[in-house]
């Protein structure tokens, strides 16, 4: 004789309005429970796609990594953290770059976060010089020590520091790498915009200008001669992205940042310096780039070229050693112009 298991009874089935009560509970619980870091960004302006990019567009990119020291230049210190997220290069090409007036050198990226922060970005920086030094984190963990500081700070400055570690940052982030200071870092990024700051090109005879007129700040300044400031010499390669590798020069020349401040002109994190030519060749630095990166500093006018002043293609000439590309470097440079973000170019 079988052995009767146990008695199953049927499981009453749930009325449905129990159903739906539940649904909503489970409903509520899951918005209550939602990450607070679910966010999306727009990219806009001088793109061929306008695209709004969601917490898992983002996130399906190959990820970098970077290490941030968040030091700020007023010596403010917000935390040490490990970064991963797209690079602000495959963001960009995701949208793509309309073909304009201009090379693509010739744009600056506007970068805007939470409380109106803004910060200015060049193309070039992104594309020719630190292609792998700037990303939008989408996800962060803190660099917490190994050992107490108690011997060598009293306990309320070192607990001062420890509590930045365990902040909340606010994503997605823009992280600069490549900064000596963490002023361009942008949390809780809403926006990126694209801006065509070119000319239109036209054909010259002749490619000269005999000065340079620098403008900004509601200044303008005539230079027939550089003035009497440090000369910076060096050899650099000349790569060019159309017909390549073109042997290597000694340059020399002063440096682009020492000049606009010897001018009362040194651009912010929020600004961008447009370099052109007569022909109407344009590139674009970013104050921060030439600020807080140290590469910044070798951005240089030249005067002289394997040590004979610049004749055909002169007086001076523009020169990025950094640049993986030779695309910004500008011949007979005419007009150096310091552009506020938000405000229309001057005629």
């Amino acid at each position: 004789m079988r052995p009767q298991g146990p008695t199953h009874r049927p499981i009453p089935r749930p009325r449905r309005a129990h159903i739906c009560f539940g649904l909503v509970v489970a409903l509520a619980a899951a918005l209550a429970w939602a990450p607070a870091w679910a966010w999306s960004l727009k990219v806009t302006g001088a793109v061929c796609s306008p695209r709004v990019l969601n917490e898992a567009t983002l996130r399906s990119f190959a990820p970098a990594a970077l290490k941030l020291n968040d030091l700020t230049s007023g010596d403010e210190f917000r935390g040490c953290f490990w970064c991963w997220g797209p690079s602000l290069r495959g963001v960009l090409e995701l949208a793509g770059v309309c073909p304009g007036r201009t090379k693509p050198v010739a744009l600056g990226v506007i970068v805007r976060g939470g409380q109106g922060r803004a910060v200015a970005l060049s193309w070039g920086e992104i594309f020719y010089h630190q292609p792998g030094q700037a990303i939008l984190a989408t996800s962060y963990s803190p660099v917490m020590p190994h050992h107490s500081c108690s011997r060598c700070h009293d306990p309320g400055t070192y607990q001062q520091w420890l509590s930045q570690l365990k902040r909340k940052v606010v994503l997605p982030r823009l992280v600069m790498g490549g900064d000596e200071r963490s002023d361009r870092c942008v949390e809780g990024v809403r926006e990126i915009e694209l801006v065509d700051l070119g000319k239109p090109r036209r054909r010259l005879k002749r490619l000269y200008s005999p000065r340079i007129i620098l403008r900004g700040h509601g200044k303008r300044l005539v230079l027939g001669h550089m003035p009497a400031l440090k000369r910076i010499s060096f050899t650099a390669g000349t790569f060019g992205e159309g017909r390549g590798f073109h042997g290597v020069q000694g340059f020399k020349g002063v440096s682009l940042k020492r000049l606009l401040k010897w001018a009362g002109m040194s651009p912010g994190i929020e600004e961008l310096v447009v370099v052109s030519a007569p022909d109407g060749y344009v590139a674009v630095f970013s104050g921060g780039e030439l600020a807080l990166n140290p590469s910044g500093a070798r951005v240089i006018i030249a005067e002289e070229v394997d040590g004979q002043p610049i004749g055909e293609g002169g007086r001076y000439w523009l020169i990025v050693p950094a640049d993986l590309w030779a695309d910004r470097w500008v011949k007979a440079v005419e007009e150096i112009r310091v552009v506020k973000l938000g405000r229309r170019e001057e005629k």
